[in-house]
């Protein structure tokens, strides 16, 4: 199942720029905030988000890298979801 996009003030249509921290570290940038990594493993390649939480594990570096590179662009309008739960008023304590 994919979650859909939600707006992000982040998502600026920027390109990510890449370093590569080690032999098996490649981090991204973007628009100067760090944008998430991707780690490989033998012939694995792991993607992580900005929160450093993992996205998915990919055959191949080009596919780790453009999930990124993907999440980076801005959502669409219609991508844009929107919380319709109502929302409680605060009660004052009881006393």
């Amino acid at each position: 199942m994919t979650m859909p996009r939600l707006h992000d003030p982040h998502h600026t249509g920027e390109p990510l720029a890449w370093k590569q921290a080690a032999d098996d570290v490649f981090v991204a940038t973007h628009a100067g905030e760090f944008a998430g990594f991707v780690t490989i493993d033998g012939h694995r390649h792991f993607a992580h988000d900005r929160h450093s939480l993992p996205i998915g594990e990919y055959a191949s570096l080009a596919a780790a890298l453009g999930v990124l590179e993907e999440r980076a662009k801005p959502a669409s309008p219609a991508a844009r979801v929107r919380s319709t739960r109502n929302r409680r008023r605060a009660r004052p304590a009881l006393v």
